[in-house]
């Protein structure tokens, strides 16, 4: 079923990443995020991980509704 989910947005992906990535904070903000996932796993530290990735998470969508709403793009 996830295998299912995520081919259905396939083509929706390069697209959204090509958006995200074209703005120097959202680079920046994903690189911190692997450093960080980089040391937690280093760490032997999944709940580390965990809690990182949900944060993140929810910081690039803040950052994504930001950018869209001030370039007057759908969020």
């Amino acid at each position: 079923m996830f295998t299912l989910i995520l081919n259905g947005f396939a083509d929706l992906y390069p697209t959204m990443a090509l958006r995200y990535f074209r703005h120097r904070i959202c680079r920046r903000h994903s690189l911190a995020f692997y450093a960080e996932l980089l040391t937690a796993a280093q760490d032997h530290d999944p709940p580390a991980a965990e809690a990182l990735a949900r944060r993140v998470m929810a910081e690039s969508q803040a950052l994504w509704r930001r950018w869209a709403e001030a370039h007057g793009e759908p969020a």
